[in-house]
């Protein structure tokens, strides 16, 4: 009989490019080393443009739609933690992890991991949502066996229970291969929304091409903040995949975000020697305590002072800071291979460590 090996759940919005979606992706990956089963579950009624990644990478994919039929969902959920008998089950939705956890927990699945991926869910903070993030951190206790935020920050937010386990990046393909061009070339990599706060990179943009640089490159998706029509203040891209060959051209990345856990991101652009200046983000200062080629700015600095920054990082780039870049982060805690032997622990899976070096 054949050891099919043990099955993991791991709970998504939508297969969008993101933080979490592409995280969870190198996390299946890594754990096909060890011969596990992956089942991942949509609750938002559609799969996503990852969808080909994840089944490449052997995933099973269940769409449900929780806002249009709840109680189906809930329902389905459960059938499905019977069909599956999973070993554990990784929620990545915040806080309402408690609500999706439930229905694993009413069966007895050994390991369920609520991820918490940000520090705020964004929304203003009336009474009506602090009852409901006191309900669901309450809940958390019960539905989760552990919670694992991306930072102290997120940790906090969740209510001050679990532990610290930041995104890890593939150094293996995320690598610094020299400087190409003259990398004097800001990129901006983001999705259309509010968070990412996109629309504050016209004026930095404007104030670099007054010095005589490029315009900023934002790669991602047009939307209602960011579009070609702002060109030629910024130059528009749009998405691009694979997303390596931009760092290795790019000067310096720029996040200017209001909210974020711990930008994936950045942990790409500085594998690839490239540096990073960010907004006061709790999660990039988590980063930036352990990692060279991070600076932080406010943003209500002004744009001459994000200029001043970002060119700075220029000059790092096309030196021998760029190598001692990416080689901080490949020794670092964030290197997927250190946050896979995480993982394994917290799956209570080490026992199988081995197999993946093997593989």
């Amino acid at each position: 009989m054949v050891d099919e090996g043990p099955a993991i759940v791991h709970i998504v919005s939508t297969l969008e490019r993101g933080g979490a979606e592409t995280v969870t992706l190198d996390l299946i990956r890594a754990l096909n080393g060890i011969g596990t089963r992956n089942t991942v579950i949509c609750i938002g009624g559609r799969a996503g443009e990852l969808e080909a990644d994840y089944v490449l990478a052997g995933a099973s994919i269940v769409i449900l739609d929780w806002s249009g039929k709840p109680a189906h969902c809930a329902l389905e959920l459960s059938r499905l933690a019977s069909a599956i008998r999973p070993h554990a089950v990784i929620s990545n939705l915040s806080l309402p992890s408690a609500v999706f956890l439930m229905p694993f927990w009413a069966k007895g699945v050994p390991v369920r991991i609520a991820r918490i991926h940000s520090d705020s869910d964004g929304r203003a903070d009336s009474i009506r949502v602090r009852l409901k993030r006191s309900l669901l951190r309450s809940l958390l206790k019960v539905a989760s066996t552990q919670i694992l935020a991306v930072s102290p920050a997120a940790l906090l937010y969740a209510g001050g229970r679990g532990s610290v386990l930041g995104n890890g990046v593939n150094t293996d393909e995320y690598r610094f291969s020299g400087v190409k061009g003259d990398s004097c070339c800001a990129i901006n990599v983001g999705r259309p929304e509010e968070a990412k706060n996109r629309r504050r990179l016209i004026p930095i943009s404007e104030e670099l091409t007054r010095r005589g640089s490029p315009p900023i490159r934002v790669i991602g998706r047009p939307g209602y903040d960011l579009s070609s029509a702002d060109e030629p203040t910024i130059e528009f891209v749009g998405p691009v995949a694979p997303i390596r060959p931009e760092y290795e051209k790019a000067g310096c990345l720029v996040v200017v975000s209001t909210r974020e856990g711990l930008p994936g991101v950045v942990l790409e652009a500085l594998a690839c020697g490239v540096p990073v200046v960010s907004s006061r983000l709790s999660g990039v200062e988590m980063l930036a305590r352990s990692l060279e080629g991070i600076t932080i700015v406010g943003l209500d600095e002004s744009d001459a002072c994000w200029a001043d920054a970002i060119t700075q990082a220029f000059k790092s780039r096309r030196s021998a800071d760029a190598m001692l870049i990416a080689s901080s982060v490949r020794s670092s805690e964030f290197s997927l291979s250190n946050v896979t032997a995480h993982w394994l622990s917290e799956l209570k899976l080490s026992h199988l460590a081995g197999r993946i070096a093997r593989s």
